[in-house]
């Protein structure tokens, strides 16, 4: 056995004894993990709905867009959008509407990313209910408006059915106010690879991350950008890493039982249509799965690149839910901490119910049943 052999090995073995001991004594019966969801009184204001996005500015969150298939049809999708400070939402202006009938809009759309930078926030792609989209749109809460920027781009020599500008379910993260975007599915259900990186300004294409996915979820630690799950024909277990500086994607470990080890025995992370937020250094994957909805909730510790069960999302199943985190006093004393929430989703790929319920999950209190 080589060294490095050993050394995986040595890890993965302490890590089963480090599970053990953090789930070893939960109660067989009900299967507990600790973490505890807790609903809060801030539902969201909107019309219920899924496949929604989110972009943070300093320590206010924006959530809007989404689609909720039980409204009549002009009505959808959604281009209105509320912030949330931690307190309370207030609503903001609706991305634009460019025709005169109220039917159609710029704005109106579902599948899409979001993600800010240098102080302002910016939504693009999507689906509108008849065809994808590629405009992006820049809102500024200084002046509260919203402004068209340069459409989501296709590599120059790529035929159109190959790489198509046009797309809904890209997923998108941010590293040192430059976003990186890709992914996603094009209109004929061609699931895609590509990436590209923004500035706010220009568009410059960068390593394809290789495996293509849809509905995948995103995050980023240490000036890195980590991407997980999405589907490709079925869910995807590779789980990558970008690295600006090198222009590359380093495969980590894989988010299913892929290894005769015990530590991924119980991987259920092959999953789409999840959300994430982080808490102190610590990223939580929950809702969504092998159907897009699902209620486990995964913490990943990015320094030794493995992954905890934690107790399950107690709210109803749903998937394309948003999720995020806030630094903020909460009166209860000890100062600002960081809340970590999920809100708004829908159940099946379809939707069949949509919800506008918000929860915050404390990942080290003892489980409690729907407190």
């Amino acid at each position: 056995m080589t060294k490095s052999s050993f050394q995986y090995l040595f890890s993965a073995i302490m890590f089963a004894a480090s599970l053990l001991f953090l789930t070893g004594c939960a109660d067989d019966e009900t299967d507990r993990y600790l973490g505890n969801w807790i609903k809060t009184s801030n539902y969201y204001p909107g019309t219920q709905r899924g496949g929604a996005v989110c972009f943070k500015i300093g320590e206010e969150v924006y959530v809007g867009t989404g689609y909720n298939f039980n409204e009549t049809d002009y009505r959808s999708r959604f281009r209105d959008f509320y912030k949330f400070d931690g307190k309370a939402w207030t609503q903001i202006p609706s991305m634009p509407n460019d025709t005169t009938d109220g039917k159609a809009s710029a704005g109106t759309r579902n599948a899409a990313v979001a993600f800010s930078i240098n102080g302002k926030g910016y939504v693009g792609l999507g689906y509108d209910g008849t065809k994808n989209l590629k405009d992006f749109w820049c809102y500024d809460p200084q002046t509260q408006t919203w402004t068209q920027v340069a459409d989501f781009p296709r590599r120059d020599g790529i035929e159109d059915y190959q790489k198509p500008e046009e797309r809904r379910y890209a997923v998108a993260f941010v590293i040192d106010n430059v976003a990186y975007v890709g992914g996603g599915e094009d209109i004929d259900g061609n699931i895609l690879a590509d990436f590209y990186k923004f500035d706010g300004t220009t568009w410059t294409p960068i390593a394809n991350i290789g495996v293509p996915r849809a509905a995948a979820s995103a995050f980023v630690y240490d000036g890195k950008g980590y991407v997980v799950g999405g589907r490709y024909g079925s869910c995807v277990y590779e789980f990558q890493r970008y690295d600006p500086v090198t222009d590359t994607w380093e495969s980590l470990r894989h988010a299913a039982d892929r290894t005769d080890y015990s530590y991924d025995d119980e991987y259920t992370l092959a999953a789409y249509g999840c959300s994430v937020f982080e808490l102190n250094g610590k990223f939580y994957l929950a809702t969504g799965g092998v159907s897009g909805t699902g209620v486990a909730t995964w913490e990943y510790h990015p320094d030794s690149d493995f992954w905890v069960q934690r107790t399950n999302f107690e709210g109803s199943t749903r998937g394309f839910a948003v999720g995020f985190s806030l630094t903020f006093d909460d009166g209860l004393g000890g100062g600002p901490r960081q809340h970590g929430y999920i809100a708004t989703g829908q159940s099946g790929v379809s939707g069949s119910s949509y919800y506008t319920d918000m929860w915050e999950f404390m990942p080290y209190q003892e489980y409690e049943d729907k407190d």
